[in-house]
């Protein structure tokens, strides 16, 4: 006669080491199986027994041999919202390696362009000047536009007091030196905001600089 069928002990308030001393009490048979599993139910009682229920599979088990030692464990299925809390923290830590390389990366190449916070202000104010070059080179320009405008203008004021109408040629050249004027003031608009833009730049930069020199001689001290 068959001593065990199927094995089930439940685990009761004496815990997993005295559901253990009853499972290998009962393992003396040499007729009932060589694995075991401890396992728990749906409402988060704990088993022995030599099979699993399919109800309870999800939750993970611990398999153990005869000698009642664990052999190998399955983890408990996670559920949608442990895996979407998961694929977040995922994305999270990936975004977070990413920002720390580009901080270390711009670390880099700001201590390979400048060696001191004066080669900073130089290279800043080199840009700078470049683009003040490129500004008065195109204030002139406009200085003779307005010029051609106020001469085209008077051409026009005097047609109109000899009561003659203005030449086509003239309104349209009147009007192309307004769009030209007009471009070169967004033109030097433009350029305003990119000084504006390199200020800002270069000040980050710098803050950037000491706060790395800081850092090193901070490492430096014993």
């Amino acid at each position: 006669m068959e001593f065990v069928k199927f094995l089930k002990i439940k685990v009761d308030c004496f815990g997993y080491a005295a559901g253990l001393c009853a499972l290998l009490f009962l393992l003396v048979s040499p007729t009932v199986s060589a694995t075991y599993y401890y396992y728990t139910d749906d409402d988060g009682n704990a088993y022995f027994g030599n099979t699993i229920p399919p109800e309870s599979a999800r939750f993970g088990n611990k398999k153990l041999n005869q000698q009642g030692v664990i052999t190998s464990e399955t983890k408990k299925e996670k559920t949608d919202d442990e895996l979407r809390a998961e694929a977040l923290v995922k994305i999270s830590r990936a975004q977070l390696e990413d920002s720390m390389a580009a901080e270390r990366k711009k670390n880099l190449v700001l201590l390979q362009s400048y060696q001191s916070e004066v080669e900073i202000e130089l290279a800043l104010q080199h840009k700078l000047k470049a683009i003040e070059t490129i500004e008065a080179t195109t204030k002139r320009t406009v200085v003779r536009y307005d010029e051609q405008l106020t001469d085209l203008q008077g051409q026009a004021a005097s047609y109109e007091r000899r009561g003659q109408d203005i030449p086509e040629w003239l309104v349209k050249n009147i009007i192309k030196i307004e769009g030209w004027i007009k471009q070169k003031h967004h033109y030097l608009s433009e350029k305003q905001q990119q000084k504006l833009g390199l200020r800002a730049k270069f000040q980050e930069d710098l803050i950037r600089f000491r706060a790395i020199k800081a850092q090193q001689a901070s490492s430096a001290v014993p």
